[in-house]
C-alpha cells in the first residue's frame, strides 16, 4: 500500500514537467529538492516561493546533510501551509536512512498542499490527466485528509462526510470520478471558506503576541548555536595541534625503528652489504651504538631510565615498547577518529546555525510585515476620522509653507545673481566701449598725422613744380637771348 501509495503521487508530480522524470523509476532522488521546490513554486504561484538558489546543490545522495538542510526548508514551506495538521516529517531521518515511511508523508503533504494553494486547478487538472487506477490512490490519500480535517473542525455547522475506510478505498471505474473529484474540491473549499476566518484571528493574535517574543528568542537560539559552534572549532584545533604532534612524535619513532630495521636486515643477510670491507663485526657495533644512542636519548627521562637499567632492552620488540610506539599509534588512531567526529559535529552545528538564522530571518520578516499592515491599518483609520482630515489638512499647508520658503530663498539668492550679472554685463560694456574710444582716438591721431604728411609732400611736390617753371621759363629766355633773329623767326 505503500509503494503504491509513493508511485501515484510520484506519477502525479512528473506531470508538472519539472525535471527528467528520473524520480519516477526511482523516488528517492526526490530527496535532493530541486523537483519539490519547483513544483512548490508552481503551486504557490510567486506568494512565499522557495528560493532555489538558497537549495544545495546534492551529486550523491550520501551527502545526507546537504540533502537534510534542503528537505527541513522545503517541509517546514509546505508544513506552514497546510496548518493545522497532526502530521509529522522528520528530517532528520529521511536524509541519513532515506526512509520510504517519512517520504511518503512529505509527499502527501504535497498533495494536500496543491488542494489548498493558489493554483489548486493545475493540481486538479493534472490528477484527472492520470490513469484512473492512480486517481483513485490519490482520491483515498485526498479522501484521508479530509477526514481529518472535518474530524479537527467538530464545531463547523457543515455536515462531516464519513471518512472512507483505507483498507477499502473507492474506486471509480467510469467517467464519475472527475465529477467525485470537483464535489470533493467543492467541498474542501467550503471548508476553507469558513475556517478561513477564524484561522485569520487565531493567527493574527498570535503573530501579535510573538511579535516581540520571538525575535528575542530566535536571537538567543542563534547566539547559543555560534557559541557551540565556535567552541567545537576551539576544541577541533586543539585536538589538531595535538594529533600533529603526535605524528611527528610517531613519525621520529617510526624512523628510528625503520633504521633499526635495516640494521637488523643488514646484519641477517651480509651478502647485500654494498661495501665488501664491511663485516659483521662493524655492523653490530654501529647497530649497538645505534641502540646506546636511543638509550642515551630515553635516559633523560628519570622513569625510562629507570625501567631501562630494571629491565634493560635486547630485541627490537623491547625497543619498539620502549619508545612507546604502538601506544602512539594507537594513540594516533584514536586522536584521527575523534577529529572526524569533530568534523562531523562541526556540519551538523553549521547545519543548525544555517537552519536557525533563516529561521530568524523568516520570523523577523513575517514580524517586519504584520507591524507594516499594521501602522497602515492605522494610517486608514486615522485618515477616515476628523483627527485625520485635519492632519490631512495642516500637512498641506505645511508643504505649502515649505514650498514657497523654499521658492523666497530660491527667487533671493537668483535676485543676488541677478544684480552680480547686471553690474558684470555693464562693467564689460563700459570697458568694451572705452575700448572703442580708445581705438577711434588712436585711428584719428594716425590719420591726422599722415594727412599732415601728405600735406608737405603736396607743398613739397608744388614748390618744386614752382622752381621747375621758373627754371624753364629761364632757360628760355636765355636760349632766346643768344639765338639769331633768323633763328627766332623759324622758330616761329
Amino acid at each position: 500500500m505503500e509503494g503504491e501509495q509513493i508511485d501515484a503521487i510520484v506519477r502525479w508530480l512528473a506531470v508538472f514537467g519539472e525535471g527528467d522524470n528520473a524520480f519516477v523509476d526511482n523516488p528517492t532522488l526526490l530527496l535532493d529538492g530541486q523537483v519539490l521546490a519547483k513544483v512548490y513554486n508552481t503551486l504557490d504561484g510567486g506568494n512565499d516561493p522557495i528560493n532555489i538558489n538558497m537549495l544545495k546543490q546534492i551529486s550523491n545522495l550520501d551527502d545526507w546533510v546537504s540533502i537534510l538542510l534542503n528537505m527541513r526548508q522545503i517541509s517546514g514551506k509546505v508544513m506552514n501551509a497546510i496548518k493545522p495538521n497532526d502530521l509529522s516529517i522528520d528530517p532528520t531521518a529521511l536524509a541519513k536512512k532515506k526512509d520510504q515511511g517519512e517520504l511518503l508523508k512529505l509527499l502527501k503533504c504535497f498533495i494536500f498542499y496543491s488542494l489548498k494553494s493558489t493554483n489548486k486547478k493545475i493540481s486538479i487538472q493534472n490528477i484527472r490527466s492520470l490513469d484512473k487506477s492512480i486517481q483513485s490512490v490519490i482520491q483515498s490519500i485526498i479522501q484521508e485528509f479530509t477526514a481529518k480535517t472535518e474530524t479537527e473542525a467538530p464545531s463547523s455547522p457543515v455536515p462531516q462526510t464519513p471518512p472512507s475506510s483505507p483498507a477499502k478505498p473507492s474506486a471509480p471505474a467510469d467517467d464519475g470520478s472527475a465529477e467525485k473529484i470537483a464535489a470533493l474540491d467543492k467541498e474542501i473549499q467550503e471548508l476553507t471558506a469558513r475556517k478561513s476566518q477564524v484561522d485569520k484571528e487565531i493567527e493574527q493574535a498570535e503573530r501579535q503576541l510573538q511579535i516581540q517574543a520571538a525575535p528575542g528568542k530566535s536571537e538567543e537560539l542563534l547566539n547559543d548555536a555560534k557559541r557551540r559552534h565556535q567552541t567545537a572549532k576551539d576544541k577541533l584545533e586543539k585536538l589538531r595541534k595535538k594529533l600533529e604532534e603526535t605524528e611527528e612524535t610517531l613519525n621520529a619513532s617510526r624512523g628510528e625503528l625503520d633504521e633499526l630495521r635495516k640494521q637488523k636486515q643488514k646484519l641477517l643477510n651480509p651478502d647485500q652489504v654494498q661495501t665488501p670491507e664491511r663485516s659483521n663485526t662493524e655492523l653490530k657495533q654501529q647497530l649497538e651504538k645505534l641502540q646506546r644512542e636511543i638509550i642515551a636519548d630515553l635516559s633523560n627521562d628519570t622513569k625510562t631510565a629507570a625501567l631501562i637499567e630494571r629491565n634493560p632492552p635486547k630485541t627490537n620488540d623491547d625497543y619498539i615498547n620502549l619508545l612507546n610506539i604502538r601506544a602512539l599509534e594507537t594513540e594516533y588512531s584514536a586522536l584521527t577518529k575523534e577529529l572526524q567526529s569533530m568534523q562531523t559535529q562541526e556540519k551538523l552545528h553549521e547545519a543548525e546555525l544555517t537552519a536557525l538564522s533563516q529561521n530568524l530571518n523568516n520570523q523577523n520578516k513575517k514580524a517586519a510585515l504584520t507591524l507594516k499592515k499594521r501602522i497602515q491599518q492605522l494610517n486608514a483609520e486615522i485618515d477616515q476620522s476628523p483627527i485625520g482630515e485635519a492632519k490631512r489638512m495642516s500637512m498641506k499647508y505645511l508643504r505649502v509653507i515649505k514650498k514657497l520658503e523654499c521658492e523666497v530663498e530660491n527667487l533671493a539668492a537668483n535676485c543676488s545673481d541677478m544684480e552680480v550679472e547686471e553690474l558684470t554685463k555693464q562693467l564689460q560694456i563700459m570697458a568694451a566701449r572705452k575700448a572703442t574710444e580708445g581705438d577711434l582716438l588712436a585711428r584719428k591721431q594716425a590719420f591726422m598725422q599722415a594727412t599732415a604728411e601728405q600735406c608737405d609732400v603736396r607743398l613739397q611736390r608744388l614748390k618744386l613744380n614752382v622752381d621747375l617753371m621758373m627754371h624753364s621759363a629761364r632757360i628760355t629766355r636765355w636760349k632766346n637771348c643768344f639765338q639769331t633773329p633768323q633763328q627766332q623767326q623759324s622758330q616761329k
